[in-house]
């Protein structure tokens, strides 16, 4: 069935003609004039830019979304380094103290001919560094803050209060559900769409226009010309007209057909790129999904990894105290300490940005049940 494209228009024209060879001045009014315009053949590109239009409505939304989604993500590494450059400087405040008071005790310990000059040389060495580490430490927290708190566009980063999310909380996602969405709600695969859409617009245009265009238009109204501008508007003259536009072409030498051919080739591209885009979507929402659980184990063995940790330092303390190992056992678990806990907050982090991947990828808050909305 033909589609025609038809246009009802109102217009108004005013215009001054004037010569350089001599004198001729010469004003055309057209008042009022009403028009009505139709094409004769099948392609109407009105119909073609209202979906190309729906598409970009429902593209703008989900790219909004997205975006939304991925400050998310940008925010929880921000925060996750921000946290662990705190916890560091915790465990460097708490090597100092320690290291103070083995160096006071290996003062008193030296008095009495129990430790060596080399061993206390370590100690106050040991102290030194713990302190220039602390201050580095710092140093790094209030420029991380201060990144952080631009990123968010906050003004004060005194009130900032950073709480870690050490409890995951417990909610299943549904693998087929994740495909679903992620399919739905891909800005990748609207884009194709809309590709395909034009390609198919640009294919019915030249299909169309091939062999011959066609159209009709009606005109009403009135006009008047004049010589001077004060009568152009009197004695107003009726306007009829009725014409019929038919071009043929004589030849154009294969250019439509090569257009065809072109268009044709660009969309049979649109659709393969699509399916490896499904492909590519859905072997990426399998990977993250699948993630969850795994994530999940790793931050309870990371969290006891760093419990270990803790109780490794205190009993490698104990023991130097007593004299039964060196100073750097001490130092070694110091170390292990640090790594468990930098290895524990990245565990926690990695869940909370896979997690905020699956919901970029899904729009779909899974915890909550419910669609992100504006």
């Amino acid at each position: 069935m033909l589609t025609f494209l038809e246009d009802i228009y109102i217009e108004s024209d005013l215009r001054r003609y004037k010569t350089l060879q001599n004198t001729t001045n010469q004003f055309t009014a057209v008042p009022f004039r009403l028009g009505y315009y139709q094409s004769l053949l099948g392609y109407n590109p009105i119909k073609w830019t209202k979906k190309i239009e729906t598409l970009n409505f429902r593209l703008s939304q989900k790219e909004y979304l997205s975006e939304n989604e991925q400050i998310s993500i940008e925010t929880i590494n921000r925060f996750f380094y921000v946290v662990t450059l705190s916890e560091q400087l915790k465990l460097a405040r708490m090597k100092y103290e320690t290291c103070d008071s083995l160096y006071q005790t290996g003062i008193y310990k030296k008095a009495l001919g129990r430790i060596s000059s080399n061993d206390l040389y370590e100690l106050r060495i040991e102290m030194i560094k713990s302190e220039t580490e602390i201050w580095e430490i710092q140093a790094k927290i209030e420029a991380e803050k201060r990144s952080f708190a631009e990123y968010l566009q906050l003004d004060d980063t005194t009130s900032l209060n950073f709480i870690v999310p050490v409890d995951v909380p417990e909610f299943d996602i549904s693998m087929n559900k994740a495909q679903e969405l992620a399919l739905a709600n891909s800005t990748t695969l609207l884009k194709y769409d809309k590709s395909i859409i034009q390609n198919k617009q640009a294919e019915a245009r030249v299909k169309t226009q091939r062999f011959l265009e066609a159209s009709v238009s009606v005109n009403v109204g009135w006009h008047q010309v004049s010589e001077t501008f004060n009568s152009v508007y009197n004695n107003l003259l009726n306007e009829q007209s009725v014409s019929i536009n038919v071009t043929i072409p004589l030849a154009d030498f294969g250019r439509r057909k090569t257009q065809l051919s072109q268009i044709r080739e660009s969309l049979e591209l649109d659709r393969i790129s699509e399916q490896k885009a499904k492909t590519d979507i859905i072997d990426d929402i399998q990977t993250k999904v699948s993630y969850v659980p795994i994530y999940r184990r790793k931050i309870e063995s990371t969290k006891e990894t760093y419990h270990l940790s803790e109780m490794m330092f205190n009993e490698a303390l104990e023991s130097f105290k007593l004299g039964r190992i060196t100073f750097s056992k001490v130092r070694d678990a110091i170390v292990h300490q640090k790594a468990a806990l930098v290895d524990y907050y990245v565990a926690i982090r990695d869940y909370w940005l896979n997690y905020y991947e699956i919901r970029s990828l899904t729009l779909y808050d899974f915890e909550r049940e419910c669609d992100i909305r504006n």
